[in-house]
C-alpha cells in the first residue's frame, strides 16, 4: 500500500521545499506621474524670472500725490485686486441664482 502525497501547505514560508515562492509585486509609476511635478518647476522658475525681470522702480500718478514702487508690486496688486472683483461678481452671481432658485422653489415652479 502507499501513501497518498499530501499537497503543500498554504500557510507554509515560500521557500519550504514543493511550494512555489510567489512573484514579487513591482509597482510601476506611470509616465504621466512625472508631468505634474515638471510643470509645477517650470511654473516656479517663470514665475522667478517674472520678478527678477520687473524689479524696475516706476513712478505711480495718484493724481493728489506719487509713489515710486518697484513694478512686481504693482503688477501683484493689480492682479490681487482683479481677483477680488472676480470672486465679488462669482458670489453675487451665486446668490442671485440660489435666491432665484428658493423663489422658484416657493412658487413650485421648477428651475432650471
Amino acid at each position: 500500500m502507499s501513501t497518498p502525497s499530501v499537497p503543500p501547505q498554504p500557510n507554509l514560508p515560500p521557500n519550504v521545499p514543493g511550494q512555489v515562492a510567489p512573484a514579487p509585486v513591482v509597482v510601476k509609476t506611470p509616465w504621466t506621474a512625472y508631468i505634474k511635478p515638471a510643470i509645477w518647476t517650470l511654473v516656479a522658475i517663470y514665475v522667478i524670472a517674472f520678478v527678477f525681470l520687473n524689479r524696475e522702480i516706476v513712478t505711480i500718478n495718484f493724481i493728489f500725490f506719487q509713489a515710486n514702487v518697484p513694478l512686481i508690486f504693482v503688477l501683484v496688486g493689480l492682479a490681487l485686486i482683479g481677483a477680488a472683483l472676480c470672486a465679488g461678481v462669482m458670489m453675487m452671481t451665486r446668490r442671485r441664482a440660489n435666491k432665484a432658485a428658493q423663489q422658484a422653489a416657493m412658487q413650485g415652479v421648477p428651475h432650471k
